[in-house]
């Protein structure tokens, strides 16, 4: 949730955490402060039944519902008032907002706490307090009360809309939502979490059932490569993408087998992470790895080996695929029970080698009893991608990831495929 002063040219922006309380200047790589208590319970539900009013003068909009990349459905409530109107309120100011949801008729589905944030000084008269908060909901209609108020000038604007989040149609992932809370606000929006929203607590209902035991690894790329080399904004956007996308793969629940994690750095040619067997993203080791990588450092054995990049990843692939699983805490084969069907998704953007890389494929076993899957999306314009041709021995069956909704086709595919071994 953010709480922004916007200016023709300028935009300073404050972040704000936990229950959208306290600020802290854009850019900061840590979470907010805890939010700050409210001496007096404000008396919202007194105020919820005396109906709108607008002592504060204001725009409140309320966004369509539309589809994120980690696969929930999303709202936003955006709460703008003008320099102007602030100031002939006072000087100074210390706000409370809140968006409270219910289904028609039922109870709240969320906290009453409000988000504050004071202001120590006036606005200037082209300025305009911006705020915006977004919540995850599953389909339905709801009614939101959305408040603000000034603590020192006792003054508040109180709106109150109806919104329908209507089902995705079509839906290939019909039953995914049914154990994702009523509603969820995102909250985590400084630093390393604004990527991957841990304090989300819900998660989608993936389940994979197969009759033969199944290995899946996710294999991601989070480095970009040679068009985007030293490029912040490009590295930047490619780890929002891919932490998107990771969030509802490691998701899935494989109830006959095991899914690992392997995320790896092209251009300094290691694996940064690796999780095994896993229930839960270890979140706080992988942001811990993400946050050491710096495109804008390029040592000089990077530099010279740069040509080793999909060599690397073809040794990388290649070791995995021609393993049995059992050095990796595996059970192996037996006579009662089969050796486990090997399953990798790679996820990665368009990846142009530098020239004079060895595009040699990666050898296909014999008997590859394994399938690979290449979810594929784009960084700017990049339209040649080399990744690919290192893995076209496996036959990967690709998936262009263009929205929120090819994944979504991507991940019913795979559940259904997977769902027949």
């Amino acid at each position: 949730m953010k709480a922004r002063f916007r200016h023709p040219g300028l935009v300073i922006v404050l972040l704000v955490c936990a229950a959208l309380a306290g600020a802290r200047p854009a850019g900061a790589q840590e979470s907010a402060p805890a939010p700050a208590p409210v001496d007096v319970p404000l008396p919202l539900d007194e105020w919820v039944r005396a109906g709108e009013i607008e002592e504060i003068p204001w725009e409140v909009q309320v966004s369509p519902a539309y589809l994120r990349t980690d696969q929930r459905l999303a709202v936003d409530f955006t709460l703008r008032v003008p320099g102007p109107a602030l100031n002939s309120l006072g000087p100074t100011h210390e706000l409370y907002w809140l968006v409270r949801l219910q289904e028609p008729g039922g109870a709240w589905l969320n906290s009453d706490e409000p988000g504050r944030t004071p202001l120590e000084h006036p606005l200037t008269e082209r300025n305009e307090l911006e705020i915006i908060l977004t919540a995850l909901l599953r389909p339905g209609k709801y009614r939101a009360a959305i408040l603000l108020y000034d603590r020192l000038s006792d003054k508040r604007s109180l709106a109150v809309r109806e919104f329908e989040v209507g089902p995705l149609r079509p839906e290939p992932l019909p039953e995914a939502f049914r154990t994702l809370p009523p509603v969820e606000f995102l909250t985590a929006v400084s630093g390393w979490d604004a990527y991957f929203q841990p304090e989300l607590q819900g998660k989608l209902w993936l389940p994979l059932q197969t009759k033969r035991p199944v290995e899946m690894e996710i294999l991601v790329n989070f480095s970009t490569t040679k068009q985007y080399s030293g490029r912040l904004v490009a590295h930047y956007v490619n780890l929002k993408q891919v932490m998107g996308m990771l969030k509802p793969l490691t998701e899935i629940q494989l109830t006959n087998g095991r899914v690992s994690v392997t995320g790896f750095d092209l251009n300094a040619r290691k694996v940064i992470f690796e999780q095994e067997d896993l229930t839960e993203l270890d979140w706080p080791r992988l942001r811990e790895a993400v946050s050491a990588m710096n495109p804008r450092v390029v040592s000089v054995e990077e530099l010279l080996a740069s040509q080793q990049r999909a060599a690397y990843f073809r040794d990388l692939l290649g070791e995995r695929l021609h393993s049995r699983g059992d050095h990796r805490g595996g059970s192996g084969s037996s006579d009662a029970q089969p050796a486990p069907y090997r399953v990798f998704i790679v996820v990665s953007h368009y990846t142009l080698f530098p020239q004079g890389s060895d595009l040699t494929p990666v050898p296909a076993p014999e008997k590859c009893d394994c399938r690979v899957y290449y979810l594929r999306f784009q960084l700017g314009r990049a339209s040649w991608d080399e990744l690919e041709a290192v893995m076209k021995r496996l036959k990967p069956r690709r998936f262009e990831i263009r929205r929120p909704r090819d994944l979504r086709r991507a991940l019913a595919t795979i559940l259904s495929e997977l769902g027949k071994l």
